[in-house]
């Protein structure tokens, strides 16, 4: 069944909604502006105003229109499972997943919600944008767990709490057992994270106990902005964050009055963060310093593949890291799998081409090298392998009861089905010429003008030209213009590596003559916060050792910094391309 319109709880309790039945929402809001936040009958697809006790399962929510998704207003009691909300507003903006204006006590489980704004938003009251609207006192938000379920948005925050000017008080919010599929792009004041707290402007409240446990980050932005002026935000904790794939685009910031944050098992691919460093945080105005650990169970998933260069067809053996002795001393081979049996563990690999294996050492074949994105169009395909390390042991307080732990590792492993000789290659006599007058650097060229995407620069003049270590240059006093670096890149062993770039205004990198990765288009952060949202994208080469040509190609429109190039291959964990692997023919002029 469906239904076209909005279902409303106003004073009322003790109400169930059942079943499988479809709302799809589109409602009178002006498409250019925020009114969604008002609290009148057929505004959202649920509003809720002073309820109590409400169950809601097996509902869809469509929302077409720029308006909250669902709203809950000084209501207690709700429980929300296997509910879908699903966000269409093509302005991806000012509509929220589920936004609690005062109340709590909200359950909800086993759902799937995709939102054009944050997923969930807490705040203690929302009557309009004025000054006296915004810092009028709002009644406390409390009590919301939120567990085993599938989250993405378009721009903003997975979870929004706090505004500036705001007044009100929060407590005990817990997100955990969940997959984020995309954790926003840009920013709105700060940065969008996983958790975005602005408590600026002298926002007053004491918000405390919020958890964010077992969560899978992919297409994410940045892990959590924390911004409280007074009195404070305090027992922040985040345990078992597995990010797979990229590293974040956007530096996290805890900024303010903010009691410690604690950080266990951070981990990015197969490297757990023990450092500010490996986030990466910085820390300002007051804010104590966080407490980053590593896993303190002793229970680290980890992985190696040989050989590590392979061809599609090829034999591959994965074998997991097994335990170490509680005391650290070496460990035999059948001394760590008597741990494995002791304490209950299983291995369960998913190879990242539809096919999984089980068991410590396992052996696997990819028929192909497209990857597990598909973009094998170079003869090189990528493919993201994970593995779910589990223990399950025995509750010492109840022996019938079972403790379950979970850790991840992602790896990026690529298939070669097309290789790429270095520039040496068959003795060119150019070529060794090239390589003998080498030096450090790249070269690049200047081009003034503004676009929006990357133009043809093989068709244009460069007005300045240079060398330079790295992916720097001067603007030259222009406002608006493209940079092209160009040179060699040192490959430092026969294998399959992916490139990644980032940039705001757009980038493309090329080896070879071969596009790897190029950026979308510019994407104008929201709020009036100045410049463009990072973007990123990744591609994969088979590339023999040696010399290879690069060429960077980067757009400057907001003035926000070069493009960012990062790698892995054999040996190589995913990192930034070192000064050193870069080197350019010598010129004999280099300005014009």
């Amino acid at each position: 069944s469906w239904l076209y319109g909005s279902i409303n709880l106003f004073n009322v309790e003790n109400v169930r909604i059942l079943g499988r039945g479809i709302v799809v929402y589109d409602g009178p809001q002006n498409p250019n502006d925020d009114d969604g936040w008002k609290q009148i009958p057929d505004w959202h697809c649920i509003g809720a105003i002073n309820a109590k006790n409400i169950e809601i399962s097996g509902l869809t929510c469509i929302v077409r229109s720029r308006t909250w998704s669902i709203q809950m207003k000084d209501s207690e009691g709700f429980a929300f499972n296997d509910l879908r909300v699903i966000g269409a507003n093509p302005g991806n903006a000012n509509q929220d997943g589920m936004d609690w204006l005062g109340g709590g006590g909200t359950t909800v489980r086993d759902s799937f919600l995709r939102a054009s704004d944050d997923v969930f938003a807490m705040q203690g009251n929302w009557d309009g944008y004025s000054e006296a609207d915004l810092a009028h006192p709002g009644h406390e938000v409390h009590d919301i767990l939120i567990e085993h379920s599938v989250l993405s948005t378009s721009i903003s925050n997975i979870v929004r709490a706090g505004w500036p000017q705001k007044t009100y008080n929060s407590r005990n919010f817990t997100l955990r057992d969940s997959d984020i599929l995309h954790a926003g792009i840009g920013a709105c004041g700060q940065s969008f994270g996983i958790i975005g707290f602005w408590g600026a402007d002298n926002a007053q409240g004491e918000h405390h106990g919020y958890n964010f446990e077992n969560l899978f980050l992919d297409h994410w932005y940045s892990l959590l902005q924390l911004e409280q002026a007074q009195p404070a935000l305090s027992d922040f904790n985040f345990y078992n964050i597995w990010a797979l794939d990229q590293p974040p685009l956007e530096t996290s910031t805890i900024v303010g009055n903010v009691k410690p944050v604690r950080l266990e098992n951070i981990k990015y691919a197969q490297q757990i963060a023990t450092t500010n460093a490996d986030i990466p945080l910085i820390t300002s105005e007051g804010a104590d310093a966080p407490v980053i650990t590593g896993s303190i169970n002793n229970l680290t998933a980890a992985f190696t593949v040989s050989p590590p260069v392979f061809s599609p067809k090829q034999t591959l053996v994965f074998t997991a890291q097994l335990l170490t002795l509680p005391d650290n001393k070496p460990t035999t081979q059948s001394q760590a799998l008597k741990l494995v049996r002791q304490r209950g563990l299983t291995y369960h690999w998913f190879f990242g081409d539809g096919t999984e294996g089980w068991g410590w050492r396992v052996r696997h074949r990819y028929p192909d090298a497209l990857g597990t994105d598909l973009d094998g169009q170079n003869g090189a395909g990528r493919f993201r392998v994970l593995l779910e390390l589990t223990e399950t042991q025995s509750s010492p307080a109840n022996p019938k009861a079972k403790i379950v732990t979970v850790d991840y590792a992602a790896q990026g492993i690529v298939a070669v089905e097309h290789w790429l000789d270095p520039i040496l290659h068959g003795g060119n006599p150019k070529a060794i010429a090239d390589s003998r007058r080498r030096v450090s650097g790249l070269t690049w060229n200047l081009y003034p003008g503004i676009w929006t995407q990357l133009p043809d620069f093989t068709a244009l003049t460069p007005v300045f030209s240079g060398e330079s270590p790295n992916l720097t240059a001067g603007s030259q006093g222009f406002t608006g213009y493209g940079i092209v670096w160009e040179g060699f890149i040192e490959i430092p062993a026969d294998g399959g590596y992916t490139f990644h770039v980032l940039s705001r205004d757009g980038a493309r990198i090329v080896i070879d003559d071969h596009e790897v990765a190029r950026t979308g288009p510019p994407f104008a952060q929201v709020c009036n916060s100045p410049g463009n949202a990072m973007r990123i994208n990744n591609g994969s080469l088979g590339l023999r050792a040696g010399l290879h040509t690069i060429r960077i190609e980067g757009l400057y429109t907001t003035g926000q910094g070069s493009p960012r190039i990062l790698w892995e291959g054999p040996g190589i964990t995913l990192t930034d391309i070192p000064v050193v692997a870069y080197s350019h023919r010598r010129a004999d002029a280099i300005t014009r």
